[in-house]
């Protein structure tokens, strides 16, 4: 293999773990809405805030890591990694922080309940 091959094969690597890392942002938003019911206006601010970090995690990563180089390759990785987040981790990292997140829940609201 030539060095631009192992810098490519190299690039492919990093967009996955990209992929990974939004589809883990992704799933922080999921959380949230899973935890606390919110109106559709504040859905759609959290739906464009998800975008803004997702645009803002690529851009870094393929300015950074690409030197803002656009190949096939970059998407490839990043779909792979997404779907293999999505296939194995996703549910298991909503799970684990759902039961967190409620029991800090309980946890703040239970003094507020007993003050009422």
């Amino acid at each position: 293999m030539k060095v631009s091959e192992y810098n490519q094969l190299f690039s492919l690597l990093i967009f996955v773990i990209t992929g990974i890392v939004i589809g883990i942002l992704f799933d922080v938003f999921r959380i949230i809405r899973k935890s606390f019911k919110t109106s559709d206006f504040i859905t759609y601010i959290e739906d464009i805030l998800f975008w803004f970090l997702s645009g803002c995690v690529l851009l870094f990563s393929i300015f950074t890591f690409n030197y803002g180089e656009i190949r096939v390759y970059i998407f490839i990785g990043l779909l792979f990694g997404l779907i293999i987040y999505l296939l194995t981790l996703s549910k298991y990292f909503i799970k684990v922080n759902v039961a967190i997140l409620n029991f800090v829940k309980k946890i703040v609201y239970y003094p507020i309940q007993i003050i009422n």
